[in-house]
């Protein structure tokens, strides 16, 4: 009798600390992502601290060369943790969306309204884009689930990009791959042409361009080689995309790869990938885990490479619309950059949470970020002027 209870009081005890060890390993490996980095989401906070780069230690923004006229926030009632944002070209609304959120949502952000945007979908937003003009809106969704209950749909219902009303948020046409032909259909990017004739999806089976035929967009070209981020030309001839390890180009409408040139990527990286074409058409920015590479436009030399906080990552880039700016998403604060210099002139630090992207608006007097349940506005003086 007594031996059976002590092999009870053993096997107790013995399962007591499998449990224990159990979870102390699941908080080992919670502290080493919460240390080393955050995934994709960008859903986790560093615990790490570092100083700031020592050039932007003493700037003050109303005192750099562009200058801060006010700053705004915008609570998100949708989605709960917005990491994906496109201005319309008016440059007065502001989609903006969630990897993991079915919500998103359209904002007046001269008024802090929420406007009518398009309808929930299925599996968060990947991709948002205005088109020039400001008639279309492109939405993407998270991937088609599929699985021995949830078969690969066909046929009309094949689809993860869908396009609506950039106006009125009607929703007009889905990106339907009737024909089978893309494989996975996650959307890692997508983007309009500048003349509004073309729009690039970069599909995790591949990169798609579909031209504007009336008011109908249809596939033109052949499926290329997907990038991690694609960026037009100015002149709408090109198309950049970013893998890492290789900068594509491609031929615009064909998508035939036409020149490739080493990218910055060495290893892992952790962090957004980032691509962003200066509007002169004269250089790539390009962010890479905790690397910012700067690459003629036309021969893909490598100008520079910057490291600028290591060990945190940069997660969005844009350019001003007169060339001379690039601001940059790290941590918690918005860095503009001179683009020729590539010293730092201004850190934008109000935005009360990690700044997952970044964007200039179109007419280059606000820069938007985002990342958590709210965006932040910068009104600017510095940007406005477009270079002919």
């Amino acid at each position: 009798m007594k031996s059976s209870k002590r092999r009870i009081l053993s096997q107790t005890l013995r399962r007591h600390w499998i449990d224990l060890l159990r979870r102390l390993v699941a908080a080992g490996a919670l502290l080493l992502i919460l240390v080393v980095g955050y995934p994709l989401t960008g859903l986790w906070h560093r615990w790490v601290e570092v100083e700031r780069p020592a050039a932007a230690e003493s700037i003050k923004p109303r005192e750099a060369p562009v200058k801060v006229k006010g700053v705004r926030t915008i609570p998100l009632d949708a989605p709960g943790y917005a990491n994906v944002v496109a201005w319309a070209p008016d440059s007065r609304r502001l989609a903006v969306g969630g990897l993991l959120d079915k919500r998103m949502s359209v904002w007046d952000v001269r008024t802090g309204q929420r406007l009518p945007g398009p309808a929930d979908q299925m599996g968060g937003t990947h991709g948002l884009a205005y088109s020039p003009d400001g008639f279309y809106l492109a939405v993407a969704r998270g991937v088609i689930r599929s699985g021995p209950d949830e078969p690969m749909p066909t046929g009309a219902d094949r689809y993860v990009v869908s396009v609506w009303d950039g106006r009125s948020s009607t929703w007009l046409q889905n990106l339907a791959d009737e024909t089978g032909e893309i494989q996975t259909f996650g959307v890692s990017s997508i983007a309009f042409a500048p003349n509004g004739k073309y729009l690039a999806v970069s599909y995790t089976g591949g990169l798609a361009l579909y031209a504007r035929i009336g008011s109908v967009w249809q596939r033109a070209g052949a499926l290329a080689p997907s990038a991690a981020r694609i960026a037009f030309s100015p002149e709408s001839v090109r198309l950049v995309g970013s893998t890492g390890r290789e900068i594509l180009l491609y031929e615009v409408p064909s998508g035939r790869v036409v020149d490739r040139w080493p990218g910055l990527r060495t290893g892992t990286e952790f962090g957004f990938p980032s691509l962003a074409v200066r509007p002169d058409g004269k250089q790539l920015a390009v962010g890479e885990g905790v690397r910012l590479g700067f690459f003629n436009a036309t021969t893909g030399e490598l100008i520079q490479t910057l490291e600028p906080a290591i060990p945190f990552t940069i997660s969005g880039l844009s350019f001003s619309p007169n060339s001379r700016y690039l601001a940059m998403a790290l941590r918690g604060s918005v860095y503009l950059l001179d683009a020729n210099s590539r010293t730092t002139v201004a850190m934008l630090n109000e935005h009360r949470h990690s700044v997952d992207r970044v964007v200039v608006s179109p007419d280059g007097t606000s820069i938007a970020a985002v990342g958590g349940s709210a965006v932040t506005i910068w009104e600017m003086t510095g940007f406005e002027h477009l270079v002919r």
